[in-house]
Parts: C-alpha cells; structure tokens; sequence
C-alpha cells in the first residue's frame, strides 16, 4: 500500500472503487492470479476487475492464516 504523507497511514488504493471496475495489476505473489480475461502469472502485469483483486487477496490472506498453524 501507498502511505499518505499527510496522515503517515496506508491508502487504500481500491478506495472509491467498485466491484465491476477494472484495475491494472502487477502480480506480486508466487501464484497464477485467474481472472475473466485470462491469468495472470507470477511478476507479470495484467487486468482485472476491483472484485476478482479482493476475492484473490482474501484467498491469499485465509491461505497465510492456514499455513501459520
């Protein structure tokens, strides 16, 4: 995330946004990022919509949560 230095607290850079928007993205994990128009691999760059993104981050957060116990 983006700090705001005004505030000196992270911005949300989806903010404002809504599910249907599409979005450029570079994937920055390990993983193939599957979205409607195709997949995105790992350390490449793509586009997908504000929805697909949050699906894939809580995908990412329940699996670091399952791998920590």
């Amino acid at each position: 995330m983006v700090e705001s230095k005004e505030l000196k607290k992270p911005v949300n850079p989806l903010a404002g946004k809504k599910s249907g928007d599409k979005v450029k993205v570079t994937n920055t994990s390990k993983q193939t990022l599957n979205t409607s128009k195709g997949a995105i691999e790992a350390g490449k760059s793509g586009e997908c919509t504000v929805a697909e993104l949050r699906t894939y981050g809580s995908f990412l957060e329940l699996q670091k949560k399952t791998q920590e116990k």
